[in-house]
Order: structure tokens, then C-alpha cells, then sequence
């Protein structure tokens, strides 16, 4: 029996990526949990997300916990276009510094809500490793498709859909979680909340202006 194509097959699904990913991260000090179960808050069905990993730091008084609520996509046929248009950093409609945490302590709760400790958070971490990351976009966003890597004809935007509204859902069954899970703690108890998709395949920006350009990122 030839097991090859076993393997080869299964390398064209997203679980080999998934895999790489949470190698990765475990290799760094995260502790990650694979294909992770939530409820569904608006249709109530159950449904996953590929990895939920957090790093702890301990304090004499509080417990914080950073973590990454991350979905994996992989396409060998169809690469994911974002269409773009210059940044408007005046639009009110824009949240260009997110920052979601929940803590049991009132107080922290109060602090870490306001606009001005976004500020301050953003300008803390903008010169570590993952400044770059984290730094005003040039671009904004405002739809995107998957189009096929040979011909170019546009596809849908499903999978990227999918993908970006079920690490919404996670996030929000995780936060909506902690109240139970922490309940009756003494310890003071931080998350701090990070959304990442990741696709295995071509990207590229279509950026709309007068003249149209296509950019590989």
C-alpha cells in the first residue's frame, strides 16, 4: 500500500499550516490549544477556531495573559486580493489602535477602557519587535475577494469571510467566558485579546485610485 499519497494529500489541507503555526509558537514559550470548540452566540451552533494560544506573565498582584485568537486558511487555487484605497486617519469610522482586554478588576477594567491608554499602550510597543506590525496602516481596506491564481477571475470572498468573522466569534465567546471562569478569584486577572488570520498562498493589494495598481505583499 502506497502511504505517499496520504501524506501529499493531507499537505493541501489547511492542518499542515495549522501544525507550523502552533510548532512555532510552542517553540516560543505560547501554550497553544488546537482546533479549540465555542458556541455560536448568535445562531447558538457549535463551532472551532484553529488555535487559541496565551503567554502568563505573573506579578505579585496581577496575572496577565496575552493571547492570539488565530485562523488558518490555505488555497493551492485561489490567492486572496485585498482592495485598497489610501488611509483616511480622519474617518470616525476607522478604529486604527483596538484594544481588547477584560480583567475582574473594576478599576483595571475603568483604566484599560479609555482612549487614553490605547494611546499609551500603542506608543509602549511601537518600538519592540512587533512595532512594525502594529504601526498606522497606509492602506484601508474596503472588500476583498479571492480570485484565481491562474486566470484572475474573481471568486467570492467566503473563505476570508469565514475566516475573519469566526475570530470575532471566538473572541467574543472567550471574553464572555471569563466572568464565569474567574469568578470568586482573589488574583487580579488581565487578557489582552489578539485576532490573526493567516492564509497560505498568494496575497496580493489591488489598490484603487486613478489608475488602478496591483501590488504582491
Amino acid at each position: 500500500m502506497n502511504l505517499e499519497k496520504y501524506h501529499l494529500n493531507i499537505k493541501k489541507t489547511g492542518f499542515d499550516l495549522e501544525f507550523r503555526i502552533s510548532e512555532i509558537l510552542r517553540k516560543s514559550g505560547w501554550s497553544t490549544i488546537n482546533n479549540k470548540y465555542y458556541i455560536d452566540d448568535v445562531k447558538e451552533e457549535v463551532r472551532e477556531i484553529d488555535i487559541i494560544a496565551y503567554k502568563a506573565m505573573i506579578t505579585k498582584d496581577i496575572r496577565i495573559f496575552t493571547t492570539l485568537v488565530i485562523s488558518c486558511k490555505k488555497s493551492e487555487k485561489n490567492l486572496w486580493a485585498l482592495l485598497s484605497k489610501k488611509l483616511d486617519e480622519k474617518d470616525p469610522n476607522l478604529q486604527l489602535k483596538p484594544v481588547h482586554i477584560w480583567s475582574n478588576n473594576k478599576v483595571l477594567e475603568f483604566i484599560t477602557s479609555m482612549s487614553e491608554f490605547k494611546n499609551d499602550y500603542y506608543e509602549n510597543i511601537i518600538n519592540q519587535k512587533v512595532g512594525r506590525a502594529l504601526c498606522t496602516p497606509k492602506f484601508q481596506i474596503f472588500a476583498y475577494q479571492e480570485m484565481d491564481i491562474d486566470s484572475g477571475n474573481p471568486k467570492n470572498d467566503t473563505a476570508i469571510f469565514t475566516s475573519v468573522s469566526s475570530l470575532m466569534k471566538a473572541q467574543s465567546y472567550e471574553i464572555n467566558s471569563l466572568p464565569k471562569r474567574r469568578k470568586g478569584e482573589r488574583l487580579n486577572y488581565i487578557y489582552q485579546f489578539n485576532l490573526i488570520s493567516i492564509i497560505d498562498s498568494k496575497l496580493i493589494r489591488i489598490l484603487f485610485e486613478e489608475k488602478i495598481l496591483i501590488q504582491l505583499i
